[in-house]
């Protein structure tokens, strides 16, 4: 029993470290784009740690997030509102359950035309989002009076509905209160509530790790070795993260949970 328990706990090792390699892979590659993209690295890299700790709680993966990221930067979304932009775009494409690249699209194109458009407005409705009855609300709080949704029709048709009240409204909707409010933490609760503790003992095991390697690890493959000399430990800590988060999101965590690591250790 006891080599079974070992036979699995390095299996468990040498899975998640193809995984993790898998995985880097794909990140480095998101970074090289999205750095191309914005002609900012420093910032392309602050937006990916985030949309990393985002995917730990989103449905969506890091490579979805990213992805989606582009877009928005291809449509011309500034840098400093990209995050916040696919955050709450991914909030309500997450409680209607449509693509979120077709909610980017249609985002898109009102940005660009910096007004909303019967167009548009019929591709958000088909989405399931209740854009006009938003902006009514929207609209009646802002000048003091009724407006109504027959009437917010009318300013669709003649071009009064500008970009800016389409932004707000995606924000009311996403805020405290609103219909989408933390809707992927909502659609993740089973993985959220497991999370927290499973990525502090991550940190903890790699802190350790840290400084029994002289207190610096510069390169993955030390990380994967000190790995692999304490495959019972870690192999167990893997299954049981794998069973209840799935292979990627446990190397997500492990692979936040290293570069905190390396971070810690430099100082």
């Amino acid at each position: 029993r006891h080599l079974a328990l070992q036979y699995f706990s390095v299996r468990g090792v040498m899975e998640f470290t193809e995984e993790l390699v898998k995985v880097t892979g794909q990140y480095e590659a998101q970074r090289a784009a999205l750095r191309a993209i914005l002609q900012d690295e420093a910032g392309a890299d602050r937006l990916l740690e985030k949309f990393q700790d985002l995917a730990l709680y989103s449905p969506f993966t890091f490579q979805d997030l990213t992805g989606y990221a582009k877009q928005l930067a291809a449509v011309g979304v500034p840098i400093e509102d990209i995050y916040e932009t696919t955050k709450r775009l991914a909030d309500v494409s997450a409680g209607v359950g449509v693509d979120l690249s077709r909610i980017i699209l249609a985002y898109g194109q009102v940005r660009s035309a910096t007004f909303l458009k019967g167009s548009e407005l019929r591709q958000f409705t088909e989405a399931g989002i209740p854009l006009v009855e938003i902006l009514a609300e929207q609209f009646t709080k802002l000048e003091g009076k009724v407006v109504t949704v027959a009437e917010v029709f009318d300013r669709i048709s003649a071009r009064q509905v500008s970009f800016d009240a389409v932004a707000q409204a995606f924000k009311t909707m996403t805020s405290e209160g609103g219909k989408f409010y933390k809707m992927q933490e909502t659609l993740s609760q089973t993985v959220q509530g497991h999370v927290s503790n499973l990525r502090d003992a991550f940190e903890k095991m790699l802190y350790t790790m840290g400084e029994e390697q002289s207190g610096v690890i510069k390169k993955s493959v030390n990380g994967l070795r000190v790995l692999m000399e304490n495959y019972e430990y870690v192999g167990k800590t893997i299954v049981g993260l794998v069973t209840t988060l799935g292979t990627y999101k446990t190397t997500l965590i492990a692979i936040r949970a290293y570069q905190k690591a390396v971070e810690f250790v430099q100082l």
